[in-house]
């Protein structure tokens, strides 16, 4: 055994084998072009650590430091839009909440949606597929025929957000607000989807 994983194959008889390669110049301009999209994909990374860093920062003065309603309090310009600083109020209830806000477990605000499908069900149909790797390449999902998705997968509409049950060092939060025509998501996500109104204000609070 030479440790070939192919039957009646060996290294020897690979070793040996002619392969056509194109010229020097066609590979450097393949090479060029693999990589600019190495580039482009580290590119968007980073940018995507920097908006989702931005994110947390905002949500942190809004819904935890409660910086906007501190600002109005004390008679200070909240520093924001005027829709979005109309959003906010202008005292503390006597919990210590924004006045008007109340505390409440996610579960009492979202729930879990598992509608599955499979893809062989939709024959050639193009679907947009929501998966770790595209995630991971840039958050834009790839698109594919169905039949190419193998398994049993989490059929989406929007509005809905996607959590990675897999490597939780690792934040994977996908808010989809739009979705264009048949998406398909791997069951390595959660999606959550809101079950009450978007207009009420809740301060989110872990459920004991």
């Amino acid at each position: 055994d030479d440790g070939s994983p192919i039957p009646s194959t060996t290294r020897a008889a690979v070793y040996v084998l002619d392969l056509d390669l194109p010229p020097r110049g066609e590979q450097r301009a393949i090479a060029h072009i693999l990589g600019t999209l190495d580039d482009k994909i580290e590119l968007n990374r980073r940018m995507n650590e920097t908006l989702e860093a931005m994110a947390r920062a905002l949500f942190k003065s809004w819904f935890v430091d409660f910086d906007p309603v501190r600002a109005k309090a004390e008679g200070r310009d909240p520093g924001l839009p005027t829709e979005t600083a109309a959003l906010f109020p202008d005292r503390f209830g006597e919990d210590g909440l924004p006045a008007g806000w109340s505390k409440m477990a996610l579960g009492d605000l979202a729930s879990l949606d598992r509608s599955t499908v499979d893809p062989a069900s939709l024959n050639d149909t193009l679907v947009d597929h929501y998966s770790l790797p595209a995630f991971d390449g840039g958050r834009a999902p790839l698109r594919e025929p169905a039949t190419a998705i193998k398994s049993l997968k989490l059929r989406l509409s929007a509005p809905v957000v996607l959590f990675s049950k897999l490597n939780p060092e690792t934040s994977r939060v996908w808010p989809l607000r739009q979705i264009n025509d048949i998406a398909l998501a791997s069951t390595e996500f959660l999606a959550l989807r809101s079950s009450g109104s978007s207009e009420r204000r809740y301060r989110l609070a872990p459920h004991r």
